[in-house]
């Protein structure tokens, strides 16, 4: 069988290896080595050096990991669908406006409404307009329930959203502090 003349990688002394040996331990400093071929040339590296450029790798890649998954996160909130509770257009422009703002318009349209109602109860006889001021706060109450139930399932995307980005950069920092 073939020997072959390497040096340790940790002290420079001289070792024999079969032709098939991947392992080895120096005699003289008790270093673990790994014999390596490349292009012909034969060498021995530290098991131990390999182990710790494999974890430092590892770890680069944990932090690659948890930047691709914030960035994610991010680029799916932002292109989540989204309905604003209010819009209009004035010459071609959407706007928005304040979702507790409307839960209030709705809440004094159902005041209003029922005042209006109980007010006209003694003036004019049942009929035409109060069925209309009774329809009126009951679609006044309707649009409350639904504009506040919408407001709340925004509100907890919204608080799951930055939960989980508050996480993803706290892993992140602990891999960085390593």
């Amino acid at each position: 069988m073939e020997t072959l003349s390497v040096r340790c990688n940790h002290c420079g002394a001289p070792l024999q290896v079969t032709g098939n040996t991947r392992f080895v331990t120096c005699q003289f400093c008790q270093s673990s080595l790994e014999v390596k071929r490349h292009s012909g040339a034969v060498f021995t590296e530290e098991v131990a050096r390999i182990a710790e450029n494999t974890e430092k790798i590892a770890e680069g890649l944990g932090i690659i990991q948890l930047q691709n998954d914030l960035e994610k996160l991010d680029r799916d909130w932002e292109a989540r669908p989204t309905r604003p509770l209010i819009t209009w257009d004035r010459k071609g422009i959407r706007q928005k406006s304040n979702p507790m703002l409307s839960l209030w318009i709705a809440i004094f349209l159902m005041i209003l409404a029922f005042t209006a109602s109980v007010f006209f109860n003694g003036i004019i006889s049942p009929g035409f307009i109060r069925v209309v001021v009774m329809a009126m706060g009951f679609m006044a109450a309707v649009s409350f329930i639904l504009l506040y139930s919408r407001h709340q399932q925004a509100s907890s995307s919204r608080d799951a959203y930055q939960r989980k980005r508050q996480e993803l950069e706290r892993r992140l920092e602990e891999l960085k502090q390593k």
